[in-house]
């Protein structure tokens, strides 16, 4: 038996597919406008001057297919684009402030919110009970470090939260200033974060 591929015969797009009994219920088989390839196309195809061709690569997850231009387009106004550029960044915002952090001694710092309120409450401890040293869990597991030590800490993280997010006020504010045609696919919020603050050491 016969396949057949029933498409727009003006955009090409395909409606159906299948097989008949004969040629002829092949091509029964279209309605108004449309048209018949005796054969079968694959999928992600499209009927172009009588022969299945493939449609161009899509370029992302937000584009269709432009049945009249054979071409992918956006369909999202250019509020949309800078809504999902925004959400995007505080996306990289969120990841590069609890990613962790390393000082310029070598120690890795956790940096997640639940590990930022324990060193909080290690520092406030310190200081009510006057220990001078305590254990503290690094990324990389125990160090000891003396009050001094811990306030250093506390401040070299407590400059890459800030950072962090001045690096996406930073570049919302980019995102806000450009034009409808300059808005891009992506924003890099590591173009935004600038130079490190010192580091403490702790030789």
């Amino acid at each position: 038996m016969p396949n057949f591929t029933v498409y727009n015969a003006r955009t090409g797009e395909i409606r159906c597919t299948g097989t008949q009994a004969t040629i002829e219920w092949c091509h029964a088989q279209a309605g108004p406008g449309e048209s018949v390839y005796l054969g079968s196309a694959q999928p992600g195809s499209y009927i172009r001057n009588g022969v299945p061709e493939p449609l161009p690569p899509k370029p992302d997850e937000h584009h269709v297919f432009d049945w009249a231009a054979h071409a992918w387009r956006d369909p999202r106004t250019p509020d949309d684009l800078r809504t999902q550029l925004k959400a995007d960044l505080a996306e990289q915002r969120w990841n590069a402030e609890t990613s962790g952090l390393a000082l310029a001694n070598g120690l890795r710092i956790k940096t997640a919110r639940e590990d930022r309120a324990a060193l909080t409450e290690q520092l406030a401890s310190m200081a009510s009970s006057g220990l001078e040293r305590i254990d503290f869990k690094a990324a990389d597991g125990f160090v000891t470090l003396t009050s001094e030590q811990v306030q250093a800490v506390s401040r070299a993280v407590a400059d890459h939260v800030q950072r962090c997010f001045s690096a996406e006020r930073a570049a919302c504010a980019f995102v806000d200033g450009l034009g409808d045609a300059e808005i891009p696919a992506r924003c890099s919020l590591a173009d935004f974060m600038g130079l490190p603050p010192t580091d403490p050491s702790f030789a």
